[in-house]
């Protein structure tokens, strides 16, 4: 209040309160775009999200296929396919980074080993699913993988799912339980087990690559492949392979699987 100041001082002073609101209604109006540009960002990040999914899916539909037609024993596919896999990481790594980049993303920590010995492990588990029972009911099983994954994010990153996830997965459940009565009829039951053992180490492979965020997890498909090729070398896998199996074999991994 001016009671008695002189006038310029009185003007200035309400300069200053001038001046303070429109600041702070200026920092509001900054905030408010703020964030309104993280949602729109949000979107598009979310939108990016589900097109790299359904990519995904889309190049790696031939799996099965490839593991089927080639003749080959269980083993002998798990190894080249590792094999391959290591091979194709080697590549797209040494084609898509830079040098200083690269140099960083070839220096595996814990959770590329972690993320990367689960990745193994559901590599060994589909392959020899695929040789033990149907190569649809390994399929609808393998798809359970990123309902999976979201329970254990749940349980480990305390992230939330929505809604819709869970009414799906309710759905899922069901149709697992349809597959695993078929097959007790039919005596194969032990390759839904190993499709399902594979299903869970791959949604642990995407939880652990969630939990490492922002590092690049790249290198874990390479581990991953070094791990699968090892056991199949271990188990017994068959160098010599036929030129047309070799070709399938490379396809799958050094293409479609690091992709």
């Amino acid at each position: 209040p001016c009671v008695e100041p002189p006038p310029r001082a009185c003007r200035a002073r309400s300069g200053n309160a001038l001046y303070r609101i429109c600041e702070r209604l200026s920092r509001q109006r900054n905030r408010a775009g703020s964030g309104a540009e993280a949602a729109v960002a949000g979107r598009r990040d979310h939108l990016r999200g589900l097109i790299l999914c359904a990519t995904g899916v889309v190049v790696i539909s031939p799996d099965a296929l490839i593991i089927r037609s080639v003749d080959t024993d269980a083993w002998t596919t798990v190894g080249w396919r590792g094999m391959f896999t290591t091979v194709g990481t080697v590549v797209m790594v040494a084609l898509l980074r830079p040098g200083d980049a690269r140099r960083r993303v070839w220096r595996p920590t814990k959770p590329h080993l972690f993320a990367g010995a689960l990745f193994a492990a559901a590599s060994v588990a589909f392959v020899t699913a695929l040789d033990r029972t149907h190569a649809a009911s390994v399929l609808v099983i393998i798809a359970a993988g990123p309902l999976i994954a979201s329970v254990l994010g749940r349980v480990f990153l305390r992230q939330r799912a929505a809604a819709r996830t869970w009414v799906t997965g309710g759905a899922v459940v069901a149709g697992l339980a349809v597959i695993f009565g078929g097959s007790l009829g039919r005596g194969d039951v032990d390759g839904d087990v190993l499709a399902l053992a594979g299903a869970t180490c791959f949604a642990g492979y995407l939880t652990v690559s969630r939990a490492a965020r922002p590092a690049d997890m790249t290198p874990a498909i390479g581990v991953g492949g070094a791990g699968a090729a090892l056991a199949g070398l271990v188990a017994g896998a068959d160098l010599s392979v036929d030129a047309g199996d070799l070709a399938l074999l490379a396809l799958l991994g050094i293409v479609i699987l690091p992709v």
